[in-house]
C-alpha cells in the first residue's frame, strides 16, 4: 500500500486582533531551519503582500544565509485585508490615470502603526529576535516603505522598495523627502529600490527620490537604485527580493577570505564581524562557516599549518565542532601524523557515537572503536519496553523493535539505535543520543533525544 503524501510546511499562519486597525489580521511566519534546535537570535524581514510573495521570500532567505551572504531571519508575512486603505499615506483627489478617486485610501499612519506597535512586540515576544528588521514591499507596498522611511525611521533598518507608486496623490510622499533628509542628518538606513520596465509618473516618482538621496549625502545611509528593463510590474519583486538582501546586506560575509587571512592573519576576521556587528546593531561572531571555508581552501594549497590555525580557533569557538574535529584529522592524516588524527577522530566518536565516518578512518588506523565506544547487546525483554509513540511539542516519534535492535523514526530521519547503556543509545549516521526516561513505578515514560546544542524531551503516548 503507498504511503500517504507528507506535507512541505514553509510557516505557521496565526490571527492577531489589532486595535488599532478595529480587526482582526492575519500573518505568516517562517522561521531558519535550526530555529527549533538552537538559541540563536535573528533579524526580522516584515513582508508584505504575502499571498504573493511569501514562499520564494522565505526561500531566497533560506538560500542566502545558508551560503552565508546575508544573516538567517525570521520572516513575518502580512496577509492583505484592504491593501489600498493600508498603504497609503493619503485620499487623493483622482487616481493614476486621472480619474476621481473614490474609495478607501490614506490608512498609511494607521497600518504602520499596527506593525510597530502590535504585531512587532508580538513577534519578539513570540520568537527569538534581534534589533535589526527589514521591510520589503511591491507597488503600493513601495510607497509604504518609503512613508515608514520617512514618518517613523526608528522601526526598520532595511528597505527593499520595488517599483513603489511614489505618483501617489502628485508625488505627495516623496515632496516630503528633502526636509525630513535635511532634519535627520544622523539617519542609519540600508536602502535599495528598484524598477522594472515602467517609465513616466511610475519611474518619475523613483528618480526623484533618488535625486534627494543623492543631494542628501547622508554619511550613515547606504542605498542603491536599480533599474530591470528586462521585467514587468508584476515580476519584478521575486529578482529585487534576491538582489535587495545582498544589497542591504553588503559586506556582511567575506567576500575572499583568503586574501583576508594573508593581509591580517585571523584576527581579522574578528575585525571584519566587528564592523558588520556595528553596522547591525547587534553582535555578529565569526561564522562557523567563514572560518570553514578559509580551512579547507588553505588545506586544498597545502598550507597545513595555517589551516590548523584556523581549526584550532574553530574548536576555542566551540569545542563540540565535528566538522572541525574531522578536518583536523584529515590534515593531520595528511601529514602522515597518525596519532594526531587518531586522537581528532576520537573525540569525533565520543561526541558522535553513531559516526559511520569516523568509525571507518578509525578501523583504517586499526582502532577498536569498541574501547571508544561501547556497544551493548541487549535482549528482546529488555528492549520491549521503549516500544512505542513519543511526542515533543507537534512533532512524533515513533520506536519500534526490528532484527533485534530498536529503530527510531520522526522528524529527524529514521535512526537504527545501539545501545550505550541499558537506558541510553545512539543513533548510526545521525549525530543524535536517545535517553529513555521511566517513572517510579518503572515504567518506560520519555525519550530524551540529545543533539550536540540541544535536546528535546518526548513524552510517551501509546
Amino acid at each position: 500500500m503507498p504511503k500517504a503524501p507528507e506535507q512541505v510546511v514553509i510557516g505557521e499562519k496565526f490571527h492577531i486582533e489589532s486595535k488599532t486597525l478595529a480587526e482582526t489580521r492575519t500573518y505568516v511566519v517562517h522561521t531558519p531551519d535550526d530555529y527549533n534546535n538552537g538559541k540563536d537570535t535573528y533579524p526580522v524581514l516584515i513582508l508584505q503582500d504575502a499571498e504573493n510573495n511569501f514562499a520564494y521570500t522565505s526561500d531566497a532567505v533560506h538560500l542566502l544565509s545558508a551560503n552565508g551572504r546575508i544573516p538567517a531571519m525570521i520572516v513575518v508575512g502580512i496577509n492583505n485585508i484592504d491593501r489600498t486603505r493600508d498603504m497609503t499615506p493619503t485620499k487623493p483627489k483622482t487616481g493614476f490615470g486621472g480619474i476621481p478617486w473614490t474609495g478607501p485610501a490614506g490608512g498609511a499612519d494607521k497600518f504602520l502603526s499596527f506593525i510597530a506597535d502590535e504585531l512587532l512586540p508580538s513577534i519578539d515576544h513570540k520568537y527569538r529576535t534581534r534589533p535589526y528588521r527589514v521591510l520589503i514591499g511591491h507597488s503600493l507596498g513601495g510607497l509604504f516603505a518609503v512613508y515608514a522611511l520617512l514618518n517613523r525611521p526608528e522601526i526598520f533598518q532595511g528597505y527593499i522598495i520595488t517599483s513603489p507608486s511614489l505618483w501617489w496623490d502628485d508625488q505627495v510622499l516623496v515632496k516630503t523627502a528633502q526636509p525630513f533628509f535635511t532634519a535627520h542628518q544622523n539617519l542609519k538606513a540600508d536602502i535599495y529600490m528598484s524598477m522594472a520596465n515602467e517609465g513616466d509618473k511610475m519611474l518619475g516618482g523613483a528618480w526623484k527620490l533618488s535625486a534627494e538621496l543623492e543631494e542628501a549625502k547622508l554619511s550613515n545611509v547606504r542605498w542603491q537604485f536599480k533599474r530591470f528593463p528586462a521585467e514587468e510590474h508584476g515580476t519584478i519583486p521575486y529578482i529585487s527580493t534576491y538582489e535587495g538582501l545582498q544589497a542591504i546586506f553588503e559586506g556582511y560575509r567575506i567576500s575572499d577570505p583568503i586574501a583576508l587571512v594573508e593581509a591580517g592573519g585571523l584576527p581579522a576576521f574578528e575585525r571584519h564581524y566587528a564592523q558588520v556587528s556595528k553596522r547591525l546593531g547587534y553582535t555578529v561572531t565569526v561564522p562557523a562557516r567563514a572560518y570553514g571555508d578559509t580551512l579547507s581552501e588553505l588545506s586544498n594549497r597545502g598550507r597545513f599549518a595555517d589551516a590548523e590555525e584556523v581549526g584550532k580557533k574553530m574548536l576555542e569557538q566551540d569545542p563540540k565542532n565535528t566538522w572541525a574535529l574531522s578536518a583536523l584529522a584529515q590534515i593531520a592524516g595528511k601529514q602522515k601524523d597518525d596519532a594526531l588524527a587518531i586522537h581528532y577522530l576520537t573525540r569525533v566518536l565520543q561526541l558522535t557515537p553513531g559516526n559511520s565516518r569516523a568509525r571507518g578512518l578509525l578501523m583504517d588506523y586499526k582502532v577498536d572503536v569498541n574501547k571508544i565506544v561501547p556497544s551493548l547487546k541487549l535482549p528482546a525483554k529488555q528492549l520491549a519496553p521503549y516500544v512505542g509513540e513519543y511526542r515533543f511539542k507537534d512533532q512524533m516519534a515513533k520506536v519500534i523493535y526490528q532484527n533485534g535492535n530498536l529503530v527510531a523514526a520522526s522528524a529527524f530521519g529514521k535512526c537504527d539505535m545501539r545501545a550505550l547503556t541499558q537506558t541510553k543509545f545512539y543513533c548510526l549516521d545521525i549525530d543524535l543520543e536517545l535517553g529513555f526516561s521511566k517513572d517510579k513505578r518503572g515504567r518506560v515514560d520519555g525519550l530524551v533525544a540529545e543533539w550536540l546544542d540541544h535536546s528535546d524531551e518526548y513524552r510517551k503516548v501509546k
